[in-house]
């Protein structure tokens, strides 16, 4: 049940609907009156409800708790659920706790990499819910899933709003700019100005990002490549001044101009230069240079235009770059939009399966794929025996197919690189394994794969379980890498701890089939020992019945002197053998009724009580007699009829009549009475006896007990009668309970379900 709830939940994207479902799914998982879900904004500082069941719009509205206040209560319980007291320990207003009527509460924190977002509470409402260790771990296991949920939610939220605002800022960029290729843009801007201004070079320059360096990005004329060759430097020439001052230049004889610097390989020849700089937000970012040769000059006109048309220039190249960076952003997010959708799959897939195989090979070849990994592997931490290796290689996804035909291991059960990556739990990763700064954190062997596989780089994540490492996923590539896109990493370690909890979750699991097999088996071998049992009683039973109907009817004729005199001596023992035999034969005929009540059918039918109350009276009227006790039966008006199974309840009557008039003394009275209500009959049998204390009431009826088991005790018996009882009534659906005092007798009452209304016919 649980795990379907994590599936559902851990799907949904829309955080609002996400919070809501999981207070509904909390009530109804945990079965509490109320349920309440907090979070904490990534910056603020109080804590509110986002979502709750069976809480009052008052307290929903009105509830904060503080960041600091939580953080030391959590602190004491190591961020895991805790149970807390509200009357004695108020998290939050003390004031609507208690207008709310609420006792304590099971808090179970969302904590996502260390980061607290909030809290599940579940309340004891009206009075104090007693919450389970189950209930503990269960919800701890929820609220684990569920911070993932919602930091998913919450990273999908933020993705959708900063796609729209992009969206937004494409389209103005589109109406104010009809060209937001960069690279073309400067091209037309240079082109357009040679045109326009018939000079014989146009070049465009921009500040390199050292704020010290001009390069030119485009250059049209004769000399072009010597000029795109030539680097200039800001402050330095009629060009680097322009750039430092952000002042316009016309220089008809730029030749001879002292400021000057001459790129290599163009002619000393008369040369006029005009000069604007590109500002853009108040900051030059380059310079569009264009030159005249032969003594053409330029005029005041020539730098105004020039001047217009850098400012439009920039104002284009400003939204080309702003475009560029847009399409940046945008395939970003889209990245990040594909590996969040991925990441919910991925999610739903380990959802659906408790198969540690499954995990692990949807894992590596998820990740393998992702990353384009030559190799990708993952290692789960031994708790094997000392010696042995730390790490167990539980599966290989291998692109090249060298690593099996090679026999290469990488990493190896022992890799020094691992075990760091497990005891810092902190991911590792190397983009060029030729310049690794940790030779140590590879073994020789390991080194040998790396060579013979062409690896170039290397990622290794920590599978983290609640802050605990279980093992570590490896991935191997074939390229250097000098930096992964944004997002890249979190989404690995996203789906990592992802797995990480998934592979928990069927360790627990496969260990909780293994124990359920072991207890099946352990349960069938008490069942067979069971059997062996009651069949050894009923074989060793059936063996002395016979000769004990023997015995007892040889010591009859002795002691009836069918068989010759007997003198006083020879009488009295003959007595005792007698009363041992019929002892024994009432123990074999009370396991003889145990075996069948246990293996033997009731014959139910609608019965009169009171029949097989007189019955059973007559049976142990002699009894009575002989022990100077008196019977008396008291019976309802219109005693409703029972169904039931004749024999047995006359079994019943029986032992408890046979129990009362043992217990009784000389001259005392055992009263039988029979009464009902709408739903039961009632039987119970009282003695004036000496009583049962307290602490031997609830084992009367078990097999073989003695209220007195000494060796001297005064009263016979083998303590089964009535266990016989309790069977019996059990059988009938019914309830057998005793009141006593010591000293002063005891009433033993049995309720017995009412035949239907239908069923009219009495069996006589």
């Amino acid at each position: 049940m649980l795990q379907a709830a994590a599936a559902d939940l851990t799907a949904e994207l829309d955080l609002e609907v996400l919070l809501d479902r999981l207070a509904e799914r909390a009530a109804a998982l945990f079965h509490v009156p109320a349920v309440s879900v907090m979070l904490w904004e990534p910056e603020g500082e109080m804590a509110t409800i986002y979502a709750s069941r069976g809480l009052s719009s008052a307290y929903v509205a009105g509830q904060r708790i503080p960041r600091e206040r939580a953080e030391q209560v959590l602190a004491t319980a190591n961020r895991r659920p805790f149970i807390v007291d509200l009357r004695t320990d108020p998290l939050g207003d003390r004031d609507l706790i208690l207008q709310e009527d609420l006792y304590n509460a099971l808090a179970a924190p969302f904590v996502f990499r260390g980061r607290l977002l909030g809290s599940l509470n579940l309340y004891g409402k009206g009075a104090p819910r007693k919450f389970t260790e189950d209930e503990l771990r269960l919800a701890g296991i929820l609220a684990d899933q569920m911070a993932i949920a919602i930091e998913n939610a919450r990273l999908f939220q933020e993705t959708r709003r900063r796609a729209d605002e992009m969206a937004a800022l494409l389209e103005v960029d589109r109406q104010i700019s009809s060209t937001l290729d960069l690279p073309r843009l400067l091209e037309l801007i240079a082109s357009q100005a040679q045109q326009v201004l018939q000079a014989d070079h146009s070049d465009l320059y921009l500040i390199e990002e050292d704020g010290k360096t001009l390069q030119a990005v485009v250059s049209i004329g004769e000399y072009a490549l010597d000029v795109m060759a030539t680097p200039l430097q800001v402050g330095n020439g009629i060009v680097g001044l322009v750039a430092q001052t952000g002042q316009a230049e016309m220089v008809n004889r730029a030749d001879l101009d002292p400021r000057a610097v001459r790129v290599p390989n163009t002619p000393d020849h008369p040369q006029a230069l005009l000069c604007a700089p590109l500002v853009s937000r108040g900051q030059v970012i380059g310079v569009l240079a264009l030159s005249r040769m032969g003594g053409r000059e330029f005029v005041q006109a020539d730098l105004d235009f020039l001047v217009g048309l850098a400012r439009q220039a920039t104002i284009a190249m400003e939204n080309a770059r702003l475009f560029q960076a847009a399409q940046q952003r945008a395939e970003t997010l889209a990245r990040r939009t594909e590996a969040l959708s991925q990441l919910v799959e991925f999610s739903r897939t380990l959802a659906t399966s408790l198969e540690m195989e499954t995990i692990l090979d949807h894992l590596v070849r998820r990740m393998g794929d992702h990353f384009e990994a030559a190799v990708t592997t993952v290692a789960l931490t031994s708790e094997g025996e000392e010696g042995d290796p730390p790490f167990r290689i539980a599966a290989v996804y291998d692109r090249t197919g060298q690593l099996s035909q090679e026999g290469w291991a990488i990493p190896t059960a022992r890799s020094p690189a691992l075990a760091h990556v497990i005891r810092e739990r902190r991911p590792l990763f190397i983009g060029d394994l030729a310049l690794a700064p940790f030779p140590d954190l590879f073994l020789e062997t390991e080194r040998e794969a790396v060579s013979c596989l062409q690896l170039h780089a290397v990622l290794i994540l920590p599978l983290l379980c609640q802050e605990e490492a279980i093992g570590a996923v490896s991935l191997w590539m074939r390229r250097i890498i000098r930096r992964f896109p944004d997002g890249e990493l979190d989404w690995a370690m996203a789906v990592a701890d992802q797995a990480a909890l998934a592979l928990q979750n069927a360790r627990l699991y496969a260990e909780s089939q293994q124990q359920a097999r072991e207890m099946a088996a352990a349960l069938e071998r008490q069942q067979e020992l069971d059997r062996l049992q009651r069949q050894f009683i009923q074989n060793v039973s059936h063996e002395l019945r016979t000769p004990l109907a023997l015995v007892q009817g040889y010591v009859e004729l002795l002691h009836a002197g069918d068989l010759g005199p007997l003198d006083p001596t020879q009488h009295q023992t003959l007595s005792i053998v007698a009363d041992k035999v019929k002892v024994l034969a009432r123990l074999v005929e009370s396991i003889t009724a145990l075996q069948e009540i246990e293996s033997g059918p009731l014959t139910l039918r609608p019965l009169s009580l009171v029949e097989v109350a007189q019955t059973a009276l007559k049976g142990v009227q002699q009894t009575a007699r002989r022990a100077g006790v008196e019977l008396v039966l008291e019976v309802a008006d219109e005693l409703p009829p029972v169904r039931g199974d004749r024999a047995r309840l006359g079994l019943v009557f029986h032992h408890l009549l046979e129990n009362a008039i043992k217990f009784s003394p000389d001259g005392g009275q055992v009263r039988v009475r029979l009464s009902a209500d709408s739903q039961v009959a009632r039987i119970e049998v009282s003695d004036q006896g000496v009583g049962i204390s307290p602490d031997q009431q609830e084992r009367i009826f078990d097999r073989f007990y003695q209220v007195d088991g000494s060796a001297t005790r005064r009263f016979g018996g083998a303590g089964l009668g009535l266990a016989v009882v309790k069977e019996i009534v059990l059988a009938h659906g019914g309830r057998v309970g005793v009141e006593s005092q010591t000293g002063r007798g005891s009433t033993f009452t049995v309720e017995l379900p009412l035949a239907p209304l239908q069923d009219a016919d009495i069996e006589s």
